[in-house]
């Protein structure tokens, strides 16, 4: 009995060795968790992108299959692939083509200064990360018509700047259009980005509002008068049933979009006294704000985030081009 327990502690202690040594920069492509092996290439990104697997243990993909691509626990998008050029054959499903090699330093670049920039803490980062992070020029899912999952104000067919899967993250703009890509198409990069990032944080239990972000708040109104949300603490924008979940989203999404001298600013009101529901100015203004509970819920807000993953909210919404 000692004699085999010895043996699977040797085992043991080689298959770590073994692990250890894959992360040792070496000429050979170098084996990471899933058939994938890095780097894939020999640009200069591909140090980058293996420095990045080094310190975040996030594999960064520009070459891989549809059937590491999951759209959930047990089917991978493959068999949903949806080909335009025969919708006969593929009522609806997936598309995407891969990021180009030529581009992809640049898309690179663009993930780091519209995302990864924005992490103060790399302990943080780390654990949030998914294992797999997949570069693509374009992204896109076509839905049945009939099929009632449509999202709010997309078509039958829309792309996406930024998915989070499963376990991974998916980044578009890996070709020719980045070097044609408007400021307002940049400032919607990044907030997808993490839009989506904090829809997936929250479906796995790692983001929590806290409580004192909705206890200024009365929710027994789930569809207040327009004219009452300044005074409630709500955010104009907020348009659907009102509720405390509801009510955190439409801070995020009003503070990833906007920059924080437009929040102060002096609002534009309509001829009855209302604010615009999709630009954001003045919603911080005591003419929208009239009792200071929007205030008091976004700096419970801004704490929230700065001290539970040390991201700054509002400088992601000062990063406007």
């Amino acid at each position: 009995m000692k004699r085999i327990t010895i043996l699977l502690l040797l085992a043991w202690a080689a298959a770590a060795c073994y692990k250890e040594e894959t992360l040792t920069r070496t000429g050979e492509p170098e084996n990471v968790y899933s058939e994938y092996t890095l780097p894939q290439g020999n640009h200069p990104y591909d140090t980058d992108i293996l420095d990045f697997f080094r310190q975040y243990s996030t594999l960064i993909l520009y070459k891989y299959e549809p059937h590491d691509i999951f759209w959930n626990e047990a089917t991978s998008i493959g068999p949903f692939k949806w080909h335009p050029e025969d919708p006969a054959t593929s009522a609806q499903g997936y598309y995407y083509t891969l990021a180009s090699e030529e581009y992809i330093g640049d898309q690179l670049d663009l993930i780091r200064n519209k995302f990864f920039r924005h992490f103060s803490r790399p302990e943080v980062l780390k654990t949030l990360l998914p294992k797999k992070i997949f570069l693509a020029d374009t992204f896109g899912i076509q839905y049945l018509t009939w099929a009632g999952n449509i999202p709010s104000g997309k078509g039958s067919f829309y792309t996406v700047n930024a998915y989070m899967g499963i376990d991974y993250m998916l980044f578009s703009f890996g070709g020719l259009r980045l070097a044609t890509m408007t400021a307002a198409e940049k400032n919607t990069y990044k907030y997808d980005a993490f839009n989506n990032f904090f829809t997936k944080l929250t479906a796995l239990g790692k983001l929590a509002p806290p409580a004192a972000f909705s206890a200024s708040t009365v929710y027994t109104n789930a569809w207040p008068p327009a004219a009452d949300k300044g005074g409630m603490g709500v955010m104009p924008n907020q348009n659907g049933s009102l509720n405390p979940t509801s009510d955190w989203n439409a801070y995020v999404s009003v503070i990833l979009r906007t920059p924080y001298n437009e929040l102060i600013a002096q609002p534009t009101l309509s001829d009855t006294g209302l604010p615009s529901t999709t630009v954001f100015t003045g919603y911080l203004h005591p003419d929208i704000d009239i009792n200071g509970k929007i205030r008091e819920k976004y700096d419970i807000m801004l704490a929230y985030f700065n001290e539970t993953f040390g991201i700054d909210l509002q400088g992601i919404g000062n990063d406007s081009e």
